[in-house]
């Protein structure tokens, strides 16, 4: 069973925030262990348009290596990119140039892509984890309704969305994680797949994130 994740780890250092691309964020979910689909970034020349035969050359290697269907990712530091029209889906290898133009081409400046293979999706589930700052420990949030905005559901049917504080120095416990499998009302393969991923998962945020919000709580 696959599953679309959404946990991207943010920190804040001398009150400025630092924001990950998505491709920076798999990153670290790939040295984790967490499965990722396969994908290769295509930057956006700087003389662009002028070097768009390098774009060419760049996103036909791409098509090549990954195959079809693709999903074209614009890496950008926002929500909503898919209501935006910032991830086209390729099926033809005839739309993956003209697709790609055309998001460099956005009036929201696109500095980056990420060619995705796409997958099929069983059934998506949010999780996020966060830090909260008061109390000094973090906060896992996770829901059954993927693919969702999830400050909207928050708004609409906050019961929706599970929350679980953990002690950053004790980590997530064995009985948290399986309240969270409850919550999402997995079982199985699905609910052994989702306690390898949350484990790895904390492992790849708790330092880099957690504790530089614990940080600059502290001061």
């Amino acid at each position: 069973m696959k599953y679309s994740l959404s946990g991207l780890p943010r920190a804040k250092r001398d009150r400025d925030e630092m924001k990950l691309f998505e491709y920076q964020a798999k990153e670290i979910f790939k040295r984790a262990g967490i499965p990722v689909p396969r994908s290769i970034r295509i930057i956006r020349p700087e003389n662009y348009p002028s070097g768009e035969g390098e774009i060419n050359r760049q996103v036909t290697s791409a098509g090549e290596e990954l195959g079809l269907p693709l999903v074209i990712k614009s890496q950008v530091l926002m929500g909503g990119r898919g209501k935006a029209g910032l991830i086209p889906f390729i099926r033809e290898a005839g739309q993956l140039v003209p697709a790609i133009h055309r998001l460099f081409s956005h009036e929201i400046p696109v500095p980056s892509v990420l060619a995705e293979s796409a997958v099929s999706i069983d059934r998506e589930i949010y999780l996020a984890i966060t830090a909260d700052p008061p109390s000094g420990r973090a906060l896992i949030l996770a829901s059954a309704e993927g693919g969702v905005e999830i400050e909207e559901l928050a708004v609409r049917r906050p019961e929706a969305i599970a929350r679980v504080m953990v002690d950053i120095e004790r980590g997530i416990m064995p009985f948290q994680i399986r309240f969270l499998i409850k919550a999402l009302g997995l079982e199985n393969q699905g609910a052994s797949d989702f306690k390898a991923v949350i484990q790895k998962l904390w492992k790849a945020v708790s330092y880099t994130h957690l504790r530089a919000h614990e940080t600059e709580a502290d001061l």
